[in-house]
């Protein structure tokens, strides 16, 4: 892959990333998203979105939570059958929408070591502007979050009735 340069915002609290891999599915790219960055990239709840057609579409989803730092990492499939989910970033199969507070360092060197996974074709930064419905897409993956995470708390409430615990991965 070609080498280019980047140019990030100087700050933002959502920062977006498109990735061109069109033959890789999602939980490929996760694995190797996460194998890169020590990420914990995890399929969450299917993210339903309305599509310019009568019915809504599926979009692959995946979260991960960096509690150090305070970042949510959201990864969705931009793509599902013919549907987009942002028709204006077609091009893009992927998109990855960072929140919190990260540096322009930090921007920068999350899509510069994104270009070493070999099996991506592009990769580059997408401004806010580009996303019409980015705080609907934003709140929704807020609800979804909540969702997940209640269906967790459920569980492990169900689990402790049979004397089993829950460990969270790494922390057994």
């Amino acid at each position: 892959m070609a080498k280019r340069k980047i140019n990030p915002p100087q700050f933002a609290k959502t920062v977006i990333i498109g990735f061109q891999c069109p033959m890789m599915k999602g939980s490929r790219l996760a694995f190797l998203i996460n194998s890169t960055f020590d990420f914990d990239l995890q399929k969450s709840l299917d993210f339903v979105w309305p599509s310019e057609k009568e019915t809504d579409t599926i979009f692959d989803f995946f979260y991960h939570k960096n509690n150090e730092l305070e970042l949510h990492y959201h990864l969705l499939g931009n793509k599902s059958g013919s549907a987009f989910l942002v028709p204006k970033l077609a091009a893009f199969d992927y998109l990855m929408l960072v929140q919190g507070a990260i540096s322009r360092t930090n921007h920068v060197d999350l899509v510069e070591r994104m270009h070493e996974i070999e099996d991506l074709f592009f990769v580059d930064f997408i401004p806010e502007d580009h996303i019409k419905d980015l705080d609907s897409i934003l709140g929704e993956l807020e609800l979804l979050n909540f969702e997940a995470s209640k269906r967790i708390k459920d569980f492990e409430e169900e689990l402790s009735h049979y004397d089993i615990q829950f460990y969270p991965k790494n922390q057994h």
